[in-house]
């Protein structure tokens, strides 16, 4: 009799010992799991677009921007998706590469075969790069402008920055002035960008 008594007290210990043990896993919170953050992997990607000046004004200064086009790739970055458009003609421009990853020996060939010729359409140009190269991107982009100056196909580049800078927070313009003035210098200004005026391959990358 006294066996079968201390079985049940047994038993029930057991009883209660389990049903405790599940009240408290359906009491325990539930694990909160770190979201993954990505914002340092799209800091360190970009988009670049090289805008290079191919119209008539640039006869005397076009081997000086392309060697200066150049001597920017080694220093731009593997995770940067990189293009090309040169601009000049009937006021239009070219575009010789999207940007993409590991697009230096593309830049190159489009830089290497630019020839001077026709009108400078800066406006367009930037208008195009804006609509079209980087639409639907939410990568941190920059133009690099490579120029002697002025619109001749009509446009004002300066207020259409102005006005795009209100809207866009997320491209930079760096300006490379072919020569010793600072016309176009509002486009970085008004991006937060870099401005440099170059004489010469050796000013610049001084």
């Amino acid at each position: 009799m006294q066996n079968l008594v201390k079985i049940f007290i047994l038993f029930n210990v057991f009883i209660l010992f389990g049903a405790c043990l599940t009240v408290q896993a359906f009491d325990r919170q539930p694990v909160n799991f770190t979201k993954i953050d990505y914002s340092d992997y799209y800091n360190h990607r970009k988009i670049v677009m090289i805008l290079l000046d191919t119209s008539d004004s640039m006869s005397s200064g076009i081997e000086m921007a392309k060697d200066t086009a150049k001597s920017l790739l080694p220093e731009i970055s593997q995770h940067t998706e990189l293009g090309l458009r040169t601009f000049g003609g009937h006021c239009g421009s070219n575009l010789h590469s999207k940007p993409k990853y590991r697009n230096t020996a593309k830049i190159i060939e489009g830089l290497d075969a630019a020839t001077p010729y026709g009108r400078t359409p800066i406006k367009k140009t930037l208008e195009e790069t804006v609509n079209n190269d980087f639409f639907h991107s939410q990568l941190k982009k920059k133009i690099i402008l490579i120029t002697d100056g002025s619109d001749t196909c009509g446009g004002n580049p300066c207020e259409y920055i102005k006005k795009l800078s209100k809207v866009r927070k997320d491209i930079i313009i760096d300006v490379i002035l072919i020569g010793n003035n600072d016309r176009l210098k509002c486009l970085s200004d008004a991006t937060n960008g870099t401005f440099y005026s170059v004489t010469s391959k050796e000013s610049f990358t001084n």
